[in-house]
């Protein structure tokens, strides 16, 4: 609710975990900046403090936290429509989770899946969303909603819209039940689409009202993220105006206190002249 005074706390944790040296809990402080900026849509910053956790946590041979940023990294160039690079990061985790002889993880399965829809790959992302239902279990409903709507969209692709209905609506239901705002958004979009190529005006009307809806509630929450990501840039530029102007004191006051010596030094040596002329005299 309160991000700029979580990020000013976040700074201060970090400031002294550097001072002692604890880099496991500095790499988990990058982390956590670099979600807090991407929870207020600043994803460049998200960026920038996640791959310090990354390249933290591979220093320090922590393959959680690894997974967990690696995660973090693909999920930001995925929203960004960034599908290359998006791949890229789910492959790392991938390579690192064979690597630690780890079960699969349907959330990066489904990462990859999104990532090669957007490639306009659909049979490969469909065949990575068919892995990611194999490793889900039935308790976690959240990754099943994000599941059945990539294998909506891939239906769709492929012109199968009864499938790809089936699929939306079992995704739509899981968030609905759930609360899930985006994929609530997403799958009602879809369902309302899918209806009105089908020639159900009413049904599409219906879903088309629930998009509309939610679409609002989340701009409304989006607005209030930019207001809260300019309040935390300019407290930044506030911060470094008066950092510098800190230094510029510091630099005036050494610059005085040089030419205070100097003065000194003329002084005495006039005195010290006028002392050996009076001794000569």
């Amino acid at each position: 609710a309160l991000p700029i005074y979580a990020l000013d706390y976040y700074y201060r944790s970090l400031k002294f975990f550097e001072k002692v040296g604890d880099k496991f809990r500095v790499a988990s402080l990058f982390m956590n900046i670099g979600n807090l900026y991407n929870s207020i849509g600043n994803s460049t910053k998200a960026l920038i403090y996640m791959v310090k956790a990354q390249e933290m946590f591979e220093r320090i041979n922590d393959s959680s936290g690894q997974l967990m940023t690696l995660t973090n990294i693909a999920s930001i160039y995925l929203c960004n429509h960034d599908f290359k690079k998006a791949l890229e990061y789910y492959h790392k985790e991938l390579v690192l989770q064979k690597k630690n002889s780890e079960t699969p993880n349907s959330t990066i399965l489904s990462g990859i899946g999104f990532s090669y829809l957007g490639l306009n790959n659909t049979n490969e992302a469909l065949k990575r969303f068919h892995e990611a239902l194999i490793f889900t279990s039935p308790n976690d409903q959240i990754p099943l909603a994000i599941i059945y709507y990539g294998l909506a969209r891939c239906n769709e692709r492929k012109y199968n819209s009864q499938m790809a209905l089936n699929f939306a609506i079992r995704s739509y239901d899981i968030a609905t039940k759930y609360n899930s705002k985006e994929y609530i958004k997403l799958s009602s979009e879809l369902i309302s689409q899918l209806y009105e190529k089908m020639g159900e005006d009413k049904n599409s009307l219906k879903f088309l009202k629930v998009f509309l809806q939610i679409s609002d509630s989340i701009k409304s929450q989006s607005v209030a993220n930019r207001v809260h990501a300019l309040v935390i840039e300019r407290d930044e530029l506030e911060k470094i105006r008066l950092e510098q102007e800190n230094k510029n004191q510091k630099l005036y006051t050494l610059i005085s206190a040089l030419c205070f010596v100097l003065v000194l030094v003329v002084v005495f040596g006039i005195l010290q002249r006028k002392n050996r002329l009076k001794r000569v005299n």
